[in-house]
């Protein structure tokens, strides 16, 4: 007996289901992605942004803690000195003078010329306050001289302060106020523990701008540079590139916990060349 053949045809609508069954099949468990959406995932997209953010803003609360808990502990000092200022030409005691005499001067010039005179130099520098009773931290040089020094407390009140005691070797004063109340004070730290790149805040009221902040590094340690008056032997500063500048002598270089590890000192500015600026570590003062 013989056996025909016989084709088996399958209808096309169901080809066309089984090819997409199984397209269907293939893409589960795949993630679908958008147009234009880069192909890594949300994760991985976003994670090295979302970190940057978050470092970022954890630094800037960082220094806006610390600032708002140093600003009060730190002061605008206010020094006054007299000084004689070179009298007139054909003043008395000049050789000119004494030729032609007091009529001389009268009948050419309406009047005889004066002699030498005071002239009153006022400064502005910065000062920490370390103890709750009014002492004080700030340079030697600030009010080296000073007939009157005074004291501005957060508050808006002047006292008249104290000279305590100095040192020129290192360019460090004490000075003592009668606030007749508690003073915010700052704690001290170990400048010793410093390192090098470490974030540090200076704070102070350079060229009359009081309570101004900056920020920058250690930039480095045991620096020997020439300070007016100060002993190489003796003194050695830390170095910062925090800004810092004229008024902010004897005002605070901290840590970025608020503690207080050195007493901006000095800056140095040749050849166009800034961001050199230099501090008296604080455990010299402790020694002190």
């Amino acid at each position: 007996m013989r056996m025909e053949k016989r084709k088996i045809v399958i209808p096309g609508f169901l080809i066309v289901g089984l090819i997409g069954a199984l397209l269907v099949i293939s893409d589960l468990g795949r993630t679908p992605v958008a147009i234009g959406q880069d192909t890594k995932t949300k994760n991985e997209s976003s994670s090295a942004p979302s970190s940057a953010r978050e470092f970022a803003d954890q630094l800037s609360t960082l220094f806006e803690a610390a600032s708002d808990k140093v600003s009060p502990s730190v002061v605008p000092i206010f020094s006054e000195q007299e000084v004689n200022v070179g009298g007139q030409f054909g003043s008395p005691g000049d050789p000119f003078h004494q030729f032609f005499g007091d009529e001389f001067f009268k009948r050419f010039f309406g009047q005889v010329p004066q002699g030498d005179q005071k002239q009153t130099v006022r400064g502005l520098g910065s000062g920490v306050i370390v103890s709750s009773d009014g002492h004080i931290l700030t340079n030697n040089h600030v009010i080296e001289n000073s007939e009157k020094v005074e004291v501005m407390t957060n508050d808006g009140h002047k006292y008249r302060a104290e000279i305590v005691g100095t040192d020129v070797a290192v360019d460090l004063a004490l000075l003592k106020i009668e606030p007749g109340r508690e003073l915010p004070t700052l704690p001290l730290g170990n400048s010793d523990r410093l390192r090098v790149g470490e974030w540090v805040i200076a704070i102070g009221n350079p060229l009359e701008f009081d309570h101004t902040v900056t920020v920058g590094v250690v930039s480095g340690k045991e620096r020997q540079v020439t300070v007016p008056s100060t002993d190489n032997g003796i003194a050695s500063f830390i170095q910062t590139d925090a800004a810092i500048n004229l008024g902010n002598s004897g005002g605070p270089l901290l840590d970025a916990r608020g503690n207080v590890i050195g007493i901006n000192t000095a800056i140095r500015r040749q050849n166009f060349a800034e961001g050199m600026g230099f501090a008296l570590p604080i455990n010299t003062a402790r020694g002190w």
